[in-house]
Formats: C-alpha cells, structure tokens, sequence
C-alpha cells in the first residue's frame, strides 16, 4: 500500500495548538501516538506517515480546519538495488 507524509499546520498560539491536538485525539489512539509535533520549537506543524491508498483517502482524515494547510506527499524508501537501476538508467 502507498505510504504517504501528511504536514498540517496550524497557527502559532496555545488555542490553536489545542485544538490541533483535540483534533488528533479524536481521530483516534494510533493518530496521537504517531503524530510528531513541532509546537515546542515553535513550529506549528505536525508530521505523520500513513499507509492509504490515495490522497484523496488521505484527505478525509485530516480534521476540515486543517485541510486547505496540509501537505500530502507520496514517499517511498529507496533499497541499494533501486538505486543501481536508477544510475544505470541514468548513465545509458
């Protein structure tokens, strides 16, 4: 299944930040534990990876307030042997 990292932002103050957080608390225990906060480095950002099978899945479970400041990438990991075949491609 596609794994994604899902940025959402939110503004720079305590109301916003928790909101934010009742907002992963209601999504659920494995949205909470997962979710990596910038808050206390003044970064008002959150970082999680999800296994879905499009962004548009993705989209639905990322609280309405913080839809439009959210980022969904699709990433993969890169073995040595991609890597080999991408030079390869690369060189020929």
């Amino acid at each position: 299944m596609p794994m994604f990292l899902v940025e959402t932002q939110h503004e720079a103050t305590e109301k916003a930040c928790s909101r934010s957080l009742d907002a992963a608390i209601a999504q659920g225990s494995h949205f909470l534990t997962n979710i990596q906060w910038g808050c206390d480095d003044d970064v008002h950002k959150t970082w999680i990876f999800i296994e879905a099978d499009t962004k548009a899945e993705i989209l639905t479970m990322i609280p309405p307030m913080d839809r439009a400041a959210s980022t969904i990438v699709a990433v993969r990991k890169i073995t040595p042997e991609d890597a080999r075949s991408m030079h390869q491609a690369n060189d020929s």
